[in-house]
């Protein structure tokens, strides 16, 4: 009986340990898992670890050193070459030891993502968004192009652009060109492709466009259509 007794204890203290050890595992588990720091203080004593720095000095293909914000260093070490270069901002992710840590800080098997990859996408999105933003303007361009505006006198003319402009014939030359005068007496030439129909003291509306070397020219406007009124 009393063996069966000390059997029974043993079985509950085996179990007992093995719980014990197995929740020490998943501690152990937990405590490598992937910690992001803040700076080079704030690392774990071991596990994988995640920080962000610069890189202040390369020792080779696969080695350097990284500056936290606060300034402090660190020696970072992979296992391939990480192509880095002095000065740049990067993230790296790798595994501390504690017995390395107490050896001057290092973090193993390391692997490097660039801010400047982020830094890029944020470039091209821009990029983008500023691309479409001149290709709207552009049309919004043409499109003020297309638009007529109605002018009551001459001397409102812009000095381009599509317009429409009522007035009274005062002469009529052989080439196209005719003579249109508003209410306050001023004139502007009228140019068109077509031979014109109109006489002398005829009330017209002139639907065309100015351009800026016309207007320096003495304002001209190139006719699309002549109505007489």
């Amino acid at each position: 009986m009393l063996l069966k007794r000390i059997a029974i204890i043993s079985t509950t203290a085996l179990i007992a340990i093995a719980a014990e050890a197995s929740a020490q595992t998943i501690n152990a588990q937990s405590d490598t898992s992937s910690n992001a720091a803040l700076s080079i203080q704030a690392l774990p004593k071991s596990g994988s670890v995640q920080i962000s720095g610069m890189v202040k000095d390369i020792k080779n293909d696969k080695k350097f050193i990284l500056e936290d914000s606060a300034g402090k260093t660190i020696d970072v070490n992979s296992n391939a070459n990480l192509q880095v270069k002095e000065g740049e901002k990067i993230t790296v992710n790798g595994t501390l030891n504690s017995e390395i840590l107490g050896l001057g800080k290092e973090i193993n098997n390391a692997t490097v993502s660039r801010s400047s990859d982020l830094d890029n996408r944020d470039t091209l999105s821009s990029k983008d968004s500023d691309d479409h933003e001149d290709l709207d303007e552009e049309n919004a361009s043409a499109n003020d192009s297309s638009i007529k505006k109605s002018i009551d006198l001459i001397k409102n003319l812009p000095e381009e652009g599509r317009i429409e402009i009522s007035g009274k014939v005062s002469e009529v030359n052989d080439n196209g060109v005719f003579i249109l005068q508003d209410r306050n007496g001023d004139t502007v030439d009228v140019h068109s492709g077509s031979k014109l129909s109109v006489s002398e003291g005829d009330k017209v509306k002139v639907i065309g466009r100015v351009t800026d070397e016309a207007a320096k020219m003495g304002e001209e406007i190139t006719a699309e259509e002549v109505i007489k009124l």
